[in-house]
């Protein structure tokens, strides 16, 4: 199964919290360090939605029937509703100047660019690409 060996069910701890596997903590860490805000639902999703862009041809290919449903099954919400953490996560990060100036720089991105990287699909595909292409180098 796709799901399972991409992205195994989160195994809760003694303490009650989730493990999460060393990628997708890589990605928190980027996604703390740019400004996102953890506290949001959407942060622990869109780390997992990162992780699976980056493995998955299905959902780099179709996020609506290949990547929201994964998440979905994972952390038990509709797809509807796991885009909409992941969009609202966005969403907070393109209002907020201070993550923008965070992103560009971490990113390598050039400070006038149109904010048109904080979509979804976008987002996903020049964040997997910088992070894969750093961890080379």
């Amino acid at each position: 199964d796709l799901f399972n060996n991409l992205l195994p069910k989160k195994k809760s701890t003694s303490t009650g919290r989730s493990k999460v596997t060393p990628r997708e903590q890589d990605y928190m860490k980027f996604l703390k360090q740019v400004g996102f805000p953890t506290s949001r639902a959407g942060f622990s999703i869109l780390a997992a939605a990162l992780l699976l862009y980056e493995r998955s041809e299905k959902a780099r290919t179709n996020m609506v029937t290949g990547l929201y449903p994964l998440l979905a099954k994972r952390f038990q919400l509709s797809s509807k509703n796991t885009e909409r953490a992941i969009t609202r996560l966005l969403n907070a990060g393109r209002d907020c100047l201070e993550t923008q100036k965070k992103l560009k720089d971490a990113l390598s991105l050039p400070q006038n660019i149109e904010e048109d990287y904080f979509t979804c699909k976008r987002f996903l595909k020049i964040v997997t690409e910088r992070i894969i292409y750093n961890k080379r180098a």
